[in-house]
């Protein structure tokens, strides 16, 4: 006997006339709520539910065997190599191979997991879907009547008095729990078999990562199994709170960035591209001036730790107690930080996700150091990196809290301004090391301190030229601080320095005037300014530095007077640049002071000089007089839109060429 699961108000209906049926299809098309049309709808649901779990059973049982399959291979494979067989015809592979072998099946079981995390969801849901169609057919199932009283629509709510870990048989929950640890135990076996049959560092990090990604896999089988139904309970309260809102709300809220998570994550700051070059410039220099073979290799290993993966999670962790600052910033889409999101959720997950890319770029240096052999050397540029990240981190936090004074934060400013010139000390180190180099060259330490006073000087330009996009210029001249810039007590200090407009430090008087003047555009430095600001201190100590440095790269001083011949060249030389007033004058002083050094260092030399020389004597002053009259000649916008500017004038002469040579008839035509 089958009994049709149909409401009582549509068979009434359909009792009656045409003209009637025709109403109550329009009621139902225009009431959601009409019985008639709430069974339609549950209807559908159960029959895609139903759909929905047979597809997904079919998957857990394909992906479950794909994964005892792959164990069970590669368990094979690696049971022939000579880390775990003493045969004669073993193989040979490396030990990284090895080490990464347990993650293959570890994925097809992570994905199993995700799969029952979904099951689970929609086993209480179907259960719902069930109770509420049983409404619409009370009568009972005739043939089994004399059982029990079970209604239609029961289907999956009696197989889950089976098969639930909470209340199921007992046999089959022993049965689950079986199959569960045997996968489990075998997997752990496996892994903890390899670990042990490798050195000491594989070993270690096998069962660090391995027992770490093991446990958080486990609590979430828990989670799906004996936690279901809390866990069903907490998303359908996360749904039923978001369920109310546009389904994109806050997509276009709060401010953002200028790019996405993907991107971010593979690139955090490509506006720092310059800094890329540091150690390279200083692998060729330093390899050159000792004469030792240039090793691409050490270079291309070191730049990917330092730079690629210690130096980009180090900016992660920057980006990140700053995400809600970086997206009040003027110039937040040039500058291309971590994404902002108006929305919470949104927001957890952009900072949770830097937060593990951070966490994995660090682990993954520490794992290339070791395989390359260069693991002393990452483990202490790591500790260094982030020693000096935290000490930075705790003085803006200090700087920006409001209890601090003024006189308080001024001081905080300085350190800071001390604090950022140990990155580029940092990497002069990465690029003699992978010069080969040894630590008591004269070289090393004069080329630290050279490199530390330009990081500042380098910064310090940089900060003062961003300080003006927080400023807003009134009609009379005059430029009022941004409130953000109150917050910046390194940036906002060093408007102090600058000689031309009148800053104010007093609240704008008409902030909702519109502004005369994009002060990011004005190229604040290319006057005098004031003589012993402070990057020009840190340009007369980036030049006295960059004289023993010079003499130490073409060569072991023949006397104690060349070091100071050179140094006060380019000491007088600094000064001389920092007092001229427009870029020529700048130039000038520029090369002039670089012709007294060749005099200098000629003066203390009993033997020839080739080209190489000059160039390596040279190099010190020119890139900290060139980088110098760079910053000094231009304003926060071109700094920040340099690529794209850039980009902008080789697409315009491509195009010109490009029509010089086809013709403008053809050009049009072709346009």
């Amino acid at each position: 006997m089958t009994v049709a699961l149909c409401p009582a108000s549509a068979v009434k209906h359909r009792e009656t006339d045409p003209a009637r049926l025709t109403e109550v299809g329009a009621h139902r098309l225009s009431d959601p709520t009409d019985d008639a049309n709430r069974f339609d709808i549950l209807k559908m649901d159960y029959e895609m539910a139903r759909d929905d779990e047979r597809t997904f059973s079919n998957i857990q049982a394909a992906v479950a065997s794909i994964a005892v399959a792959l164990l069970a291979v590669i368990a094979t494979i690696v049971s022939d190599t000579c880390q775990l067989s003493d045969a004669k015809d073993c193989k040979r592979v490396p030990d990284f191979f090895l080490a990464a072998a347990p993650s293959v099946p570890l994925a097809a079981l992570a994905f199993l997991q995700l799969l029952g995390a979904v099951s689970s969801i929609r086993s209480y849901y179907i259960r719902a879907l069930e109770r509420e169609l049983r409404g619409y057919a009370r009568r009972p199932l005739t043939e089994l009547h004399s059982i029990s009283p079970i209604q239609p629509a029961s289907y999956f709510e009696l197989i889950t008095e089976v098969t639930t870990m909470r209340r199921g048989r007992s046999g089959y929950r022993v049965l689950s729990f079986l199959v569960l640890s045997v996968t489990f135990l075998v997997f752990a076996g496996f892994t903890v078999y390899i670990a042990v049959k490798l050195d000491g560092y594989y070993t270690l990090s096998m069962l660090l990562l391995y027992g770490v990604a093991f446990a958080f896999l486990a609590s979430e089988v828990a989670g799906a199994t004996l936690g279901a139904r809390t866990t069903f309970v907490r998303v359908a309260q996360q749904f039923q709170a978001r369920s109310a809102l546009p389904l994109l709300t806050n997509a276009t809220g709060g401010t953002n960035t200028g790019r996405g998570i993907v991107s971010y994550l593979v690139f955090p700051r490509p506006e720092d591209w310059s800094k890329l070059l540091f150690i390279p410039l200083v692998f060729l220099a330093a390899s050159a001036s000792r004469g030792t073979p240039f090793d691409w290799t050490t270079l291309l290993t070191c730049m990917v730790i330092a730079e690629y993966l210690v130096y980009s999670a180090r900016y992660q962790w920057n980006d990140i107690r700053g995400v809600a600052a970086d997206a009040a910033h003027p110039q937040a889409r040039a500058r291309l930080r971590l994404p902002y999101s108006g929305d919470r959720g949104r927001l957890r997950f952009i900072v949770g996700w830097s937060l593990g890319v951070a966490f994995a770029r660090v682990v993954t240096a520490v794992l290339l150091g070791y395989a390359t052999g260069e693991i002393t050397f990452t483990l202490a540029f790591l500790a260094a990196v982030f020693a000096v990240a935290a000490l930075y981190e705790l003085l803006r936090t200090s700087s920006q809290a409001p209890s601090t004074t003024p006189r308080g934060r001024s001081r905080l400013a300085k350190a800071i301004w001390l604090t950022v010139g140990t990155g580029y000390a940092l990497r002069f180190l990465v690029g003699v090391y992978a010069a080969g180099i040894p630590l008591g060259d004269p070289l090393v330490y004069t080329g630290a301190v050279f490199a530390y006073a330009f990081g500042i000087m380098f910064v310090l330009l940089t900060w003062v030229l961003e300080a003006t996009s927080y400023c807003r210029a009134s009609a009379g001249g005059v430029w009022y601080q941004g409130r953000e810039l109150r917050g910046k007590a390194n940036l906002g200090i060093l408007l102090r320095y600058v000689r031309g407009p009148v800053i104010s430090t007093h609240p704008d008087p008409h902030p909702a005037a519109p502004s005369a003047l994009n002060c990011g555009e004005v190229k604040i430095l290319a006057g005098r300014g004031a003589l012993f600001a402070p990057w020009n201190l840190a340009l007369w100590v980036s030049a006295a530095a960059g004289g023993p440095l010079a003499v130490h790269l073409t060569g072991t001083p023949t006397a104690a007077a060349t070091v100071w011949w050179v140094s006060a060249a380019g000491m007088a030389g600094a000064f001389a640049m920092a007092a001229a007033g427009g870029p020529p004058a700048r130039a000038a002083v520029q090369l002039l002071t670089a012709v007294g050094i060749v005099l200098a260092d000629g003066l203390g030399r009993t033997s020839g000089t080739d080209v190489l020389d000059y160039v390596l004597l040279l190099a010190p002053w020119m890139t900290t007089a060139g980088t110098y009259l760079m910053f000094r000649n231009q304003s926060y916008r071109d700094l920040k839109y340099f690529a794209a500017d850039l980009f902008r004038s080789v697409r315009q002469l491509t195009i010109w060429l490009v029509k010089s040579v086809t013709g403008p008839d053809t050009w049009r035509a072709i346009r």
